[in-house]
């Protein structure tokens, strides 16, 4: 949505994230933020990186979906409260 925003093949593509239940503690490399930084990505479009964790990366994600998925259940609570605080649509984990 940051990067791509300018090219014609993404005019009209939508981002949707899928959740899963296998959210990882790690913190990754302190670097991580300014790996991320491109042309189109500022550092206030990865604000969530100052403290570079798999919840906080996936937020990062998400503050750019068009939608959710829960692909799974028991998807971290955090993830899916940031996503209603969003008002991103999320389609719920349905059990096969």
């Amino acid at each position: 949505k940051k990067a791509y925003h300018d090219d014609p093949l993404f005019t009209n593509a939508r981002v949707v994230v899928s959740l899963y239940n296998d959210l990882t503690n790690e913190t990754f490399n302190e670097n991580m933020r300014s790996k991320v930084i491109m042309p189109g990505i500022k550092t206030k479009d990865v604000e969530f990186l100052e403290e570079p964790t798999a919840l906080n990366l996936t937020k990062t994600a998400m503050q750019y979906a068009d939608g959710i998925i829960l692909a799974s259940p028991g998807v971290d609570r955090k993830l899916t409260q940031y996503a209603v605080s969003r008002k991103i649509p999320v389609l719920p984990y349905i059990n096969p």
